[in-house]
């Protein structure tokens, strides 16, 4: 056990270390990073790629290939089916052959006396001039009777089909559906070659989202008339929807052959080409579709995810808000809205959109569950770095804990997730460094050592081992500075554990041998194993010229009174920082036990030029004991 003096002096030297870590270890080399206060020594920490990296949007990673068709391009595509339909009709007119006879000539002929055949011939061909003159129900009335004369009047058969299919197009240029179907069953019911009438029941069929049957009646029309274009288009939307996404292509390029200006085709072409990675294309099809019809908010969606994938990602920022702003509960857009926004460091505004896409979440489907549970982990992300940016130390901790309420949510469903646990421990950890700032008592060191321990037992690896040995140092650091020798004792263990998951990670991972090296070599010095200490932070100076790592380096040859070894680190501390005070003061004890004159006078000389209180009073008190000790 140490005395208490004699912690208090290593925890002080550790602490100024700490100050060398903060300004010597860059941040981004091997993602090695220091805690917001580590009040108890010097310590590193490593980032997953998941707080570190660019995130990915979810229509990327895991959208399924559903298709939301806009009202106003379901419109627009069946106003064009039944254009067509009736220029198919029309030309379909040379499969009968009836006579027309006009109301006036009809008044003349005495059909009823007539023998059945006949009669019905005579009113088909009154029948078939109010169809020429576009008068459906007319029609109706003599094509029906004309069949009740002689059911074997295919001729009238064909013109009654004609006519119910024109009075189906009516229903569905109507919105009438249900009408619709009647009147297109009706017409397929007369003529089973009416190419037309399938077109409209797979319109119906469209509208009902019932694809299987959509795409039966859009076929059928298809095999009868293979130039009925129209129907190419929602037919390559159903093969879309079904993953035939190799089908799905002919048919919408068959589909803008004909109608190259047609909004919806060049929509789905685009997500075509998104979902095969062709971002160039998929650009330009979802522009072009987005100029003919700006108020697709799927289109807006897509593009913005196409735009992400080629770094655009102001550009993709806008189409996400274009997004959401033609459909403020658009769950799908918020989310990847949020997304953009962090990966531009703009992390209010990203948590602003998460908040959206998790209080407009219904949680119905499993696309939308995940996006639940996507919002609470990448909002906390959110938290997580507005807590790194910030500076007072009251805004770190109420973004901390926002980000570990919101990774608490998340982890329900993220329980086998090894990077999001990893995560979870990390920043409990940074929770943990600023309660014990704050000088408030915190259950989460414990709780991050939890984590980790859980992301091991699951993937062992040497970033965890490196944390968590972190987190077992810092926890054992706090309780080793109480008076209490229970807690003193538990403060030792916690740091024998931190130094074997230190050790653990040494040997695991070379590639991230500077961080649990670094860990190592403060938590074997808070245990007074000073040669140890030596022997570790050495392999990092071999790698790195660290001023941190020097210091250290110095303090520890100190202890073990190698003075030369120890004079020469602080030097080369001194010499990347010429003007730090600690390095000033610890050198100038050690010059002083080596009784070397020149040097001690070099470091009284450089306390004079900080002029500060502290630096000239360290210096007189130097230069005093110089004169009586040398």
């Amino acid at each position: 056990m140490f005395s208490k003096s004699k912690f208090q002096k290593i925890t002080t030297t550790l602490f100024i270390i700490w100050a060398f870590l903060v300004s010597s270890l860059p941040v981004k080399a091997q993602n090695v990073v220091t805690s917001f206060d580590l009040s108890g020594g010097s310590s590193a920490i490593v980032l997953r790629g998941s707080l570190g990296a660019k995130k990915k949007t979810f229509v990327a990673t895991k959208r399924r290939s559903r298709a939301k068709r806009s009202v106003k391009q379901r419109r627009t595509t069946r106003r064009k089916v039944v254009r067509q339909s009736r220029r198919v009709a029309k030309k379909s007119r040379v499969r009968r052959q009836i006579k027309k006879i006009t109301p006036k000539e009809l008044e003349k002929i005495n059909w009823r006396v007539m023998e059945a055949d006949k009669a019905s011939k005579i009113l088909a061909g009154a029948g078939e001039y109010f169809v020429e003159k576009g008068e459906s129900l007319k029609a109706a009335e003599y094509l029906e009777e004309a069949i009740q004369l002689d059911a074997n009047n295919n001729d009238a058969k064909i013109a009654l089909s004609e006519v119910y299919a024109t009075l189906g197009n009516d229903a569905l240029e109507k919105d009438n559906f249900s009408k619709a179907e009647k009147d297109f069953t009706a017409a397929i019911k007369y003529d089973a070659k009416n190419a037309a009438a399938y077109a409209g029941l797979g319109q119906v069929f469209d509208e009902k989202d019932d694809d299987e049957k959509a795409k039966i009646n859009y076929e059928k029309a298809l095999e009868i008339d293979p130039t009925f274009a129209q129907v190419y288009g929602p037919l390559g939307i159903i093969y879309y929807k079904e993953k035939q996404y190799d089908k799905a292509k002919e048919f919408i390029n068959k589909a803008l052959t004909d109608d190259k200006d047609n909004p919806e085709s060049l929509y789905f072409l685009g997500v075509l080409r998104y979902l095969s990675f062709d971002n160039e294309a998929a650009l330009d099809a979802l522009q072009k579709s987005i100029k003919l019809d700006d108020e697709n908010e799927e289109a807006h969606y897509y593009l913005g995810a196409t735009l992400d994938r080629l770094n655009r990602d102001k550009e993709a920022i806008a189409s996400y808000e274009r997004a959401t702003e033609l459909d403020p509960r658009y769950v799908n857009a918020w989310f990847d809205l949020g997304i953009a926004y962090y990966n531009q460091d703009r992390y209010q505004d990203a948590i602003n959109a998460f908040d959206k896409s998790i209080s407009l979440n219904t949680n119905q489907t499993e696309e939308l569950r995940t996006i639940y549970t996507d919002s609470y982990e990448s909002r906390g992300d959110a938290y997580s770095k507005l807590a790194d940016k910030a500076q007072e130390i009251n805004s770190k901790k109420m973004n901390l804990d926002k980000a570990t309420g919101d990774y608490n949510i998340a982890s329900y469903q993220r329980k086998d997730d090894v990077e999001f646990l990893s995560k979870f421990g990390l920043t409990l950890s940074k929770q943990a460094d600023v309660y014990q700032q704050m000088n408030l008592q915190t259950s989460s060191w414990k709780r991050s050592i939890d984590f980790f321990e859980k992301a091991i037992a699951l993937k062992p690896d040497a970033i965890d081992y490196t944390n968590m040995g972190y987190a077992y140092y810092r926890m054992g650091s706090q309780q080793m500075k109480y008076s209490n020798s229970s807690l003193k004792a538990q403060g030792r263990a916690n740091l024998e554990q931190a130094k074997v998951a230190l050790q653990k990670a040494i040997s695991m991972n070379p590639e991230f041998e500077e961080a649990p090296l670094i860990n190592l070599g403060s938590t074997l010095m808070l245990l007074g194993e000073y040669g140890e200490a030596v022997d570790v932070l050495k392999r990092v100076a071999k790698k790195k010229n660290w001023n941190a790592v020097n210091y250290m380096l110095g303090v520890s040859y100190a202890e073990i009174n190698e003075l030369k070894e120890a004079s020469k680190y602080l030097n080369k501390a001194l010499k990347q920082d010429e003007n730090n005070y600690a390095i000033l003061n610890k050198l100038g004890d050690i010059e002083l036990k080596r009784k070397d004159k020149k040097a001690l006078k070099k470091v009284i000389s450089k306390l004079r030029k900080l002029n500060t209180d502290r630096a000239r009073t360290r210096a007189e008190n130097l230069e005093t004991r110089m004169k009586f000790d040398m």
